[in-house]
């Protein structure tokens, strides 16, 4: 299975498009602001999403994020975002990334996939320490987050905190 991460871009084609109108627009958390939008909306949203990632345009209380669209075999299964900045009161709202699947596509592994390399690219753009929640009571999602190295920080009103630190690399032993 060959699969890619990449941010959303300028000119998507229609199944990107497509995959948008699929996730619902609030599910367990995860917020997809492009759903219900017309294709020229759509195109409009990227512009913005590609204006956030860079910290312009935001409302008042939000941190710059980027979006991202996660392939397998070339067909668009997810998206993610990643928060490179929060502060104390945003890290509680969302923490550091947010995934979803296509509701057709999910219960195949894509979910845990997609995390990891969700996990890899937040590494990448300098993130050391990640946050991520997720209510208490959505166990797919409680399962990709500890299968992704997830620890659990406090589970309050029903939500549960999950950091994951960066692996440290392993010594071969000295002989």
């Amino acid at each position: 299975m060959k699969h890619l991460l990449r941010p959303l871009k300028q000119n998507e084609p229609k199944d990107v498009y497509l995959l948008f109108q699929a996730i619902p627009a609030k599910e367990e958390g995860f917020d997809n602001d492009a759903y219900g939008l017309s294709k020229t909306d759509f195109k409009e949203f990227i512009k913005h999403s590609m204006d956030w990632s860079k910290g312009i345009g935001l409302d008042k209380g939000y941190s710059s994020h980027t979006i991202y669209v996660f392939f397998v075999d070339g067909k668009p299964v997810g998206i993610s975002k990643i928060r490179t900045y929060s502060d104390n009161s945003l890290l509680r709202q969302g923490g550091h990334i947010g995934c979803a699947i296509n509701p057709i596509l999910r219960g195949k592994g894509y979910g845990t996939l997609l995390m990891k390399e969700t996990i890899k690219e937040a590494h990448r753009k300098g993130l050391k320490d990640i946050l991520i929640g997720c209510y208490s009571d959505n166990l797919s999602s409680v399962h990709i987050i500890e299968k992704n190295g997830g620890i659990l920080e406090e589970d309050k009103s029903n939500i549960s905190w999950y950091w994951i630190k960066p692996k440290k690399p392993r010594r071969s032993p000295k002989m």
